[in-house]
Formats: structure tokens, sequence, C-alpha cells
């Protein structure tokens, strides 16, 4: 082969695997099956004490509570907020039918 002439991919020994054989070794799987039933015996477990067996705690409870009885002050703040924003639509409203 010359040296100012490209070489061809399709003789050269870089092409010695198909496309289609790729996808195929990219498809199979080759996890062993202990670390597949693992996995699901890991996930199952979790699922059921946190979903079905957990009590209830004062953590939940906490967060089951509405937001403006546990921050002191965050209600009016929001009131505040919604009034100006309210204000300011409007005002944006007023000057672009003007």
């Amino acid at each position: 082969m010359e040296e100012s002439t490209p070489a061809k991919y399709t003789a050269s020994k870089a092409n010695f695997e198909t496309a289609e054989a790729a996808r195929k070794k990219e498809m199979r799987d080759d996890r062993p099956l202990a670390q597949t039933f693992s996995l699901w015996i890991s996930l199952s477990a979790f699922l059921i004490y946190f979903g079905y067996l957990r009590e209830e705690n004062d953590l939940d409870v906490l967060i089951e509570r509405d937001l403006h009885e546990t921050v002191p002050g965050l209600k009016e703040a929001h009131q505040k907020i919604a009034t100006r924003a309210g204000r300011d639509a409007v005002r944006r409203e007023m000057d672009q039918t003007s």
C-alpha cells in the first residue's frame, strides 16, 4: 500500500467485527444469576419494610404537619408576596392594554 493513498477500513485489520455482531454482544447479559436474585430480594425487603412493616415515628408526624404551623410568620410572608405579585400582574396587564 502506498503512503499517499488513504487506508481502506473494510480491508484493514481494524474491521474484524460486524455491526450486527457488536449489537448482539451488547444485548447479552453477562451478569451472574446470583446478582439478579440478590438485587430482587434486597429491593423486595426494602419495599416491604418501608411500605408495610415500619411504624410511624415523630419525624413522620412532623413532616405531615402543615408548613404554616411549623414555621412562624410564613403565612403572613406568603400573603405579602402573593398580594405584591397580584398587584404587579395587574400593572403589567394594564400597561400592555394601554
